[in-house]
């Protein structure tokens, strides 16, 4: 097959050449090609444009130079060229250089098949006429063999994005599409729970997560795009299937990352290779079902990837209670992930990212609740006989829609990139009518809808090898609306209950802001071992506050020896509350009603300000095959953001601490070598504040006091959190398994010495085992076994009584679940 299409080439070469030589030709045309060549050999490649003009002492000389690019316009290193006379006899031959240029020089005058071969690609001819004294340039494109994917799309334009995205002075945590798929659960993980296999991560209620101590506050990206912010639930809303690689950035982070910045968690979705898809049905306990779709193809330049799931089970929420099936906990989750992207030209590429989710969760019920309040014609007695609380109706609704769309262009000496987003999400909270009056004395219909839209821009340019010089802009724009329908009973001013009859409340508000960012940083190369990193951030926020702030950013990365690097750094922070979670009901309303707040004052949230100090040391061993890490970071707070579900809020509401300190270190270790593939990560954390600046009405009169005196630790605080996992593949099946341990996140109550005290240790240790089947007539299909929670430790995760908590959290018990895939 080689030998045809190489014939095939000589052929049409040579019929190329002779219809050129067919044409009239001029009065020398013929000496020109009895005119010596130089001899045949395989010349080294000359990055140039040009040939040196001959002396006068010279004969008549020709030249042709060019460059070898494949359908997307990078550089074929290694092609071979060839220069043919008519005929297919070679005169002279080169080999691309690592820009793909090659030069042929002393040639006489005449017209040559210029011929490019690599293996994997479709051979390039181009038909070159050279004169006299002169130069022709080519310009050959290679055709890959196999079909043009985003894959290989990606390899030119994916450097742009982490050029711009320098990460020098702060902690990376990796995980590949294979560290992924090896997980018990592999893709079917949510990515929360992909996140609590980094060091420094500790677990939520409903699969939010902590990053070293702080309060949610983690940034979102796609292929490089900030997802908008507000998304509710966000965890929930992506799934890990479209992710081909994922890390969590965090520590002193350079000044291109602002806002959201206790942890970056940067996805890129996975390589297109060929056209196809994946059909995938997982489930097990819990009555848990789980079908979903990938689609993807490729059209030229242009590529798609759509994915589609859906997922029923009853265990939509943690459990209120250490048991193994909680009652009425059922969850209904559709969601939706698209990616198209498309080469305007070999360095300009477009992209369209959408994403929808929409779930429907039937919030737990605790059995044998005693009601508190009584309705008319009523006992308390009866009423708990007609209305158990075993027996309680009430539903959440959350959904989220959001879209990008992104031009990024990689030059020779910068990279930008530019993108407008949208999102909107709304929530939506149906009470049980009777049972919430009689057991929590209000019966509130929720409805929340909120929007976000924006731009962002970055890019990056390169004066010299030493220097990269950063700058980019944001802006954002967001607005929540919030209707409340609360049925309520009078009540006096300490909350006690005057009278059996009910009475309506409404109360709707509306918060909006703007924020706005620029940044300018430089990563520049001061010796051959150390990495510079400094920058500046200004944010600022508009709308239900007006502020800003000037950050300096500074890191350093110091390569002390082979595989031993030292980084350091400095980051000033600036991170505004979330618009949704502001809250600004109209407290008066519900004064001397079962739904008052402890106080009625209010000061308006306010942004927290930090300063972060990083720093820390890699070890690369045995061949690199083993990953050493030991970091340390403190972090000084003014204005510390913190928040949960305060009473009979149905929303979160966030408030501030006047201030904190939180301080850690953190030990990591991998390995992976052949068959076997292995990692550990301890941490060791701290997060204590004092005095309530802000939200004070989520708070009693004693509580305030207190707080104001004393420092108190933060329930999102775990003293001591570890994660360890491994992976064997053996005749073909994955082998795998991941634990995670934590002393307990703290009570975090405002009283006494149980301030200082935490939940009981936990351990859970999850198994799994995969294998590729072949089956005649049916091809290639995968199957997955999973066990979760091996030893059904029912731990708390959270109780009543702990700042900013409404109900009490545990984790679900051991869980079985088998998954079969299919690839088309």
């Amino acid at each position: 097959m080689r030998l045809k299409a190489r014939s095939f080439i000589v052929l049409a070469s040579s019929a190329l050449a002779c219809s050129v030589l067919a044409r009239p030709a001029q009065a020398d045309s013929s000496q020109r090609l009895r005119a010596p060549v130089a001899p045949l050999a395989l010349q080294p490649a000359v990055a140039t444009g040009s040939v040196a003009p001959k002396g006068p002492e010279q004969g008549p000389q020709a030249g042709i130079t060019g460059q070898v690019q494949d359908a997307l316009g990078r550089p074929l290193a290694g092609a071979r060229v060839d220069a043919e006379l008519p005929g297919a006899k070679r005169v002279a031959s080169a080999l691309a250089g690592s820009d793909g240029r090659f030069e042929f020089d002393k040639l006489a005058p005449g017209t040559y098949a210029v011929v490019a071969r690599k293996k994997g690609f479709t051979p390039a001819v181009e038909i070159a006429t050279v004169k006299r004294d002169s130069v022709f340039h080519a310009r050959l494109v290679l055709q890959a063999k196999g079909a043009l994917n985003y894959h290989i799309s990606a390899r030119l334009l994916e450097p742009a994005r982490t050029a711009v995205s320098a990460r020098s002075g702060g902690s990376v945590y990796s995980f590949g599409r294979k560290a992924i798929s090896h997980l018990p659960q592999g893709t079917a993980a949510p990515v929360s729970q992909v996140l609590l296999q980094a060091p420094g991560v500790v677990q939520e209620r409903y699969g939010r997560i902590h990053v070293r101590g702080d309060h949610g506050d983690v940034q979102y990206r796609i292929n490089g795009l900030i997802l908008p912010s507000g998304l509710t639930g966000l965890n929930n809303a992506l799934d890990t299937r479209f992710v081909g690689r994922m890390a969590l950035l965090d520590g002193s982070l350079p000044a291109e990352y602002g806002l959201r910045t206790a942890g970056v968690v940067d996805m890129h979705t996975k390589s297109i290779v060929k056209n196809g898809g994946r059909l995938d049905v997982y489930g097990g306990s819990h009555g848990d079902v789980e079908p979903s779709l990938e689609v993807a193809g490729t059209q030229g330049a242009a590529s798609a990837y759509l994915s589609g799931s859906y997922v029923q089970n009853a265990l939509g929420w943690n459990p209120p209670a250490p048991v193994e099936d909680p009652l009425h906990d059922e969850t209904h989750l559709g969601k939706g992930f698209g990616y198209f992207s498309d080469l305007v030209n070999p360095t300009t590429r477009a992209s369209l990212i959408l994403g929808a989710s929409a779930q429907q969760i039937q919030v737990p019920d605790i059995p044998g609740k005693t009601p508190g309040y009584q309705l008319a014609g009523s006992s308390t007695a009866s009423e708990a006989a007609a209305y158990p609380s075993a027996n309680l109706n009430e539903l959440i609704s959350p959904s989220n829609y959001f879209g990008l769309v992104a031009v990024q262009q990689a030059t020779e000496r910068g990279k930008w990139q530019a993108d407008l987003f949208g999102r909107m999400n709304t929530l939506d909270y149906h009470p049980d009518p009777i049972g919430d009056l009689i057991y929590n004395g209000v019966a509130s219909t929720v409805s929340q809808n909120s929007q976000n839209g924006g731009f962002q821009a970055d890019g990056t340019y390169r004066p010299n090898p030493a220097h990269a010089i950063r700058a980019g802009a944001y802006l954002s724009l967001q607005g929540t609306r919030t209707s409340n329908d609360a049925v309520v009973f009078p009540a006096d001013a300490a909350g006690n209950q005057t009278s059996d009859a009910t009475e309506s409340i409404q109360d709707n508000t509306s918060a909006a802001a703007q924020w706005y960012s620029l940044y300018v940083q430089d990563s520049w190369k001061a010796l051959h071992a150390l990495t510079v990193n400094y920058g500046l951030r200004y944010d600022a926020i508009t709308g239900f506050d007006v502020t800003n702030q000037l950050s300096p950013r500074v890191g350093l990365v110091y390569g002390v020896a082979r595989g031993t690097t030292l980084h350091a750094g400095y980051a000033r922070y600036f991170v505004p509350p979330s618009t949704e979670q502001i809250g600004s009901g109209s407290f008066a309303k519900f004064e001397n009603t079962t739904n008052a707040t402890p106080t009625q004052t209010n000061t308006q949230v306010l942004p927290e300000r930090d300063n972060y100090f990083d720093a820390g040391i890699g070890q690369r061993l045995l061949k690199k095959a083993l990953s050493l890490g030991l970091d340390g970071y403190y972090k000084d707070q003014s204005d510390v953001l913190d928040g949960g579900q305060f009473g009979n809020s149905l929303l979160n509401t966030e408030f501030n601490y006047a201030r904190g300190v939180t301080y850690g270190a953190e030990l990591s270790a991998s390995y992976s070598r052949k068959r076997l593939s292995t990692y550990a990560n301890l941490a060791y954390s701290h997060a204590m504040a004092n005095g309530v600046a802000t939200g004070q009405y989520n708070f009693s009169a004693a509580d305030l006091q207190y707080v104001a005196n004393n420092w108190v630790y933060l329930d999102r605080d775990q003293e001591f959190t570890a994660s360890l996992g491994a992976s064997y593949r053996v005749l073909g099946t994955v082998l795998s398994l991941d634990s995670l341990f934590g002393s307990g996140l703290r009570y975090g109550e405002m009283k006494g010495p149980n301030n200082f005290a935490s939940f009981p240790p936990y351990e859970q240790v999850n198994l799994g085992a995969s294998h590729a089947f072949d089956a005649p007539g049916f091809g290639k299909f995968g199957v997955r076994l999973a066990v979760l929670n091996v030893l059904d430790d029912l731990y708390p995760i959270k109780v009543n009584g702990a700042i900013g908590v409404g109900e009490p959290a545990y984790a679900p018990g051991r869980s079985y679940y088998v998954g079969v895939d299919k690839k088309f």
